[in-house]
């Protein structure tokens, strides 16, 4: 009885006590291209697929909104 429960609290504690920084790195790292191929093989065995979802539209609209930005920026303060 010690062993199942010991197992399984330590893979979801260590799972979720990394999850979030974790997560966010992996999504970082796939927008711009840089994940090596062992890395993405131990985040598919690592990570929730819904978890991963969620990340990467927070990364997209966070993305996108700052792109507008931007521009709405560059438009407003560069006119001739």
């Amino acid at each position: 009885m010690a062993q199942p429960g010991s197992d399984d609290s330590g893979s979801n504690g260590g799972k979720s006590s990394a999850g979030f920084l974790a997560t966010v790195s992996a999504v970082l790292g796939a927008f711009i291209g840089i994940r090596k191929r062992s890395a993405y093989e131990r985040d598919a065995a690592q990570f929730k697929a819904k978890h991963l979802i969620v990340a990467g539209v927070i990364g997209g609209i966070v993305f996108v909104v700052s792109i507008a930005m931007l521009a709405r920026f560059a438009v407003a303060h560069l006119k001739p």
